[in-house]
């Protein structure tokens, strides 16, 4: 077996174990971030999981409530995309739990969740929310 051969078998088998080992630290990242969210939200203790998360726990947040209505085939995508839209609209990495149907969002209290963009609340009756 020559050298390129090797290289032909070698790269690929590095190339997906880094993947991999990129996908599982992701994963645990976001377990971490999400029992962070929770234990806010509940009132539990939250210090040991935010130094986990390697996060700064604000003095206040303003939670945010997201409900998804694409298919399941793009939801990941979705996700991502609300995350970096959400991140890059306070500046800062938002304390989120998202799943494919929704969740919550944490926001840096003082903002101004809607910015704007009333449209996207959801009135009870379907209707766009009366201007303030």
């Amino acid at each position: 077996m020559n050298l390129l051969e090797c290289l032909r078998s070698a790269v690929p088998a590095v190339a997906i174990a880094h993947l991999q080992a990129q996908e599982d630290i992701r994963s645990e990242e976001g377990k971490v971030r999400r029992a962070l969210v929770t234990a806010l939200l509940s009132g539990r203790p939250h210090q040991e999981l935010a130094e986990a998360a390697r996060v700064t726990v604000a003095p206040a947040y303003e939670v945010l409530r997201i409900r998804f209505t694409t298919a399941l085939p793009t939801a990941r995508r979705t996700v991502r995309l609300v995350q970096a839209a959400l991140d890059a609209h306070t500046g800062t990495p938002v304390l989120t739990a998202l799943d494919h149907t929704g969740g919550v969002a944490l926001l840096p209290g003082g903002l101004d969740p809607l910015n704007g963009h009333p449209h996207l609340v959801d009135t009870p009756d379907g209707e766009p929310p009366a201007p303030a």
